[in-house]
């Protein structure tokens, strides 16, 4: 169930406008304003030009063919309804009218526009809008020569709908430099290392040669050199027309830490791949190696931009959990995701009465127990059940009580005679943090009075695997961003808040 509490006590209001800013698709700086008017004043001289055209089409049309068509006293449609020799005449002139007033033939205008007003749709439609002139004007010039029966002006239009646009799908050359996941190879060799440690097919691998792999697919292995893969996708690009696009080549570092020396590894083996591909005249718009890891480590010299990147490349990183401030070796990182979830009942537990399944909770002495939205279908540990894991609700801690149910969770608000504790004063529809920082401001929260890091280092795990258990479904996700008080001292600063 979701609620409308904020993440923490005062919450901070955060206007619709600071969340959602809009950008124009595209503009041209060396435009004026006198250029925008001027090819305004075109479009619409331009359809008016074609408005004649079309009139004049269509009575040559008529014209036509009340010359070639020879006279008919009545016909039967195939409705089985009569008309005499002058209606024909008009089907055909309504027919030339139908091609020559096709909604793909003329641009689609604003109706501001076509009431007499003054509206300007932008340069990427007002060249749409040419280009669909300029082919309606040759279209109709073919139809004014056109003397055929009915079957030809249909394939007048059928011929006037705008030509398909093909979309290309861009990919990516994802090298397997030692993180033993996806990847093509970076060495020939290594792409039938394993035949020579299969007796069955030992002299299969030492009959291979280097020639034989880089220049196509072997007859008996099947195997290909990676430069001869990317090469022949790349000149199908680029001389063949395919529709793809060859983007660059990323890796993916396993151990990039002060004190290993595995990454410097990889890289030597991603340069000497990226050296071969080179070599073989295939251009390399881009490249990515570090993750957040690598990219953080600041005694890491694993990468040269004067090696890897060129005239025609362009690098980037692939920054994940450091994102979300989720790598606790960078101290410099402050945690930005809050999971919340909203009090549904708050009870007096008698002394000796059980809380949950497995009564895994007695109650020893009068408790208050307080019921929240949340258990392990939404991808609450069950593990933090039992006193283990914490929630905080009106600046205060409470232990879990009992065990974490699939939809809930009970929380112990401590002694039932208690008139002063701030879990006295605890009632339906407070909001409740599971973890992470309770207001945007870093500096005064932290990581909040349940720190995202402590729950996984407790269960063994990453910080990352527990917030990519949340349910997608169950979990509703909002992202808060307060720009007026943390965009000086934190430029890139996001809060993505995770509510149940």
């Amino acid at each position: 169930s979701s609620n409308n509490d904020g993440i923490c006590n005062n919450p901070r209001p955060v206007s619709p406008s600071k969340l959602q800013r809009k950008y124009n698709a595209a503009t041209l700086t060396n435009v004026t304003g006198d250029d925008l008017a001027r090819e305004v004043r075109q479009i619409l001289v331009g359809q008016r030009h074609a408005a004649v055209k079309a009139t004049q089409a269509a009575t040559e049309g008529n014209m036509m063919t009340t010359i070639l068509e020879p006279p008919i006293e009545e016909y039967t449609d195939s409705y089985g309804a009569s008309s005499n020799g002058s209606d024909v005449a008009k089907i055909k002139e309504q027919k030339i009218d139908k091609v020559a007033s096709h909604p793909s033939a003329a641009p689609k205008l604003p109706a501001k526009l076509t009431e007499g007003g003054s509206y300007f749709c932008g340069i990427e439609d007002a060249a749409k809008a040419s280009r669909q002139r300029e082919l309606r004007m040759v279209r109709l010039s073919q139809l004014e020569n056109e003397t055929d029966t009915d079957e030809a002006l249909q394939n007048n239009a059928d011929a006037n709908e705008p030509p398909q646009i093909r979309k290309k799908l861009r990919w990516h050359a994802l090298v397997d430099s030692g993180m033993g996941r996806l990847g093509f190879k970076t060495e020939m060799d290594e792409q039938f290392g394993n035949l020579k440690q299969d007796p069955q097919r030992a002299d299969l691998a030492d009959g291979l040669s280097d020639g034989s792999i880089s220049s196509g697919p072997s007859d008996q292995s099947g195997i290909r050199d990676t430069v001869a893969i990317i090469k022949e996708l790349y000149d199908a690009e680029v001389h063949e027309g395919a529709p793809i696009e060859f983007y660059g080549m990323c890796t993916h570092m396993a151990e990039a830490n002060s004190t290993s020396t595995y990454t410097n590894d990889q890289m030597e083996r991603f340069r000497s791949l990226l050296h071969r591909v080179r070599s073989a005249g295939i251009a390399v718009p881009s490249i990515s190696t570090d993750n957040s890891a690598a990219l953080l480590t600041q005694s890491l010299t694993h990468f040269d931009p004067n090696a890897i990147l060129a005239h025609d490349t362009r690098g980037y990183v692939r920054c994940g959990g450091a994102i979300y401030g989720q790598r606790p070796a960078f101290p410099q990182l402050r945690a930005v995701s809050t999971l919340s979830a909203t009090v549904k009942h708050v009870a007096i537990i008698k002394k000796g009465e059980s809380v949950g399944y497995d009564r895994a909770y007695v109650a020893p002495l009068d408790v208050r127990i307080a019921t929240l939205t949340v258990g392990f279908a939404d991808g609450y540990p069950r593990e933090l059940g039992n006193g283990v894991g914490k929630v905080s609700i009106r600046g205060n801690t409470f232990p879990v009580a009992g065990n974490v149910c699939m939809d809930m969770l009970m929380v112990d608000l401590g002694w039932a005679d208690d008139t002063v504790g701030v879990g006295s004063g605890v009632a339906v529809g407070d909001n409740a943090v599971l973890w992470g920082p309770e207001d945007t401001n870093v500096e005064e929260c932290g990581d909040g009075l349940v720190p995202l890091a402590e729950l996984a280092a407790w269960l063994k795990t990453t910080q990352s695997a527990l917030t990519c258990g949340l349910d997608k479904l169950r979990v509703q996700r909002q992202l808060v961003v307060d720009f007026s008080e943390v965009m000086c001292a934190y430029p890139s600063f996001m809060k993505f808040e995770l509510r149940i």
